[in-house]
């Protein structure tokens, strides 16, 4: 695997840095490597707060993020203020049910899904944040899909049923896409 930078974006309370957490703790365990860090200041709750993650098979020398290959974009504050990080011809994946595409996009990668959708038909919107990191695994292969799991199951203590059929639902969209995008 290349390195690639992958940086998770939303607005406080819908679970950023704990995807980011659960996403960065599963891949080091699997044995790959990784840097992770998070930015939420004081603006936690309502305000734009990220998760970045710099994944690689070799020693990952960097701390921060200049240019994401990845950026995910859950609301549309976030879009609006951390679509710069993303590099020319980066993949850009927007939450379809919150985000909507303005201004100028340096790539022609954009991938739209309804992750807001996927967590209410789960049982919780709350639980989007475990549909995209599941869609971001499938859809990039980072590490085997139980080592994810195990690692949701050990982090999460409520909701944990409705968390795992967001992370099915997820996981299945991230199918649906590849199967879709194959000519």
């Amino acid at each position: 695997m290349r390195e690639i930078n992958l940086r998770i974006s939303g607005r406080g309370g819908q679970g950023i840095v704990l995807a980011g957490k659960i996403l960065g703790t599963a891949i080091a365990k699997s044995g790959k490597e990784v840097m992770y860090t998070q930015e939420y200041g004081s603006r936690a709750r309502g305000g734009v707060v990220y998760s970045d993650l710099i994944i690689s098979d070799s020693e990952v020398n960097e701390v921060l993020i200049e240019e994401a290959d990845v950026l995910v974009v859950m609301s549309q504050n976030a879009f609006n203020t951390q679509l710069h990080i993303l590099k020319e011809q980066g993949t850009l994946i927007v939450n379809g049910d919150l985000v909507a595409l303005e201004g100028t996009l340096n790539t022609s990668n954009v991938e739209v899904v309804p992750f807001t959708t996927l967590g209410r038909n789960a049982g919780h919107e709350k639980t989007a944040n475990m549909a995209m990191i599941a869609y971001l695994n499938e859809r990039f292969d980072f590490i085997p899909e139980e080592d994810l799991k195990r690692a949701m199951q050990e982090s999460l203590s409520v909701m944990l049923e409705e968390n795992r059929k967001a992370f099915e639902l997820g996981r299945t969209k991230a199918t649906a896409s590849k199967d879709n995008s194959t000519p």
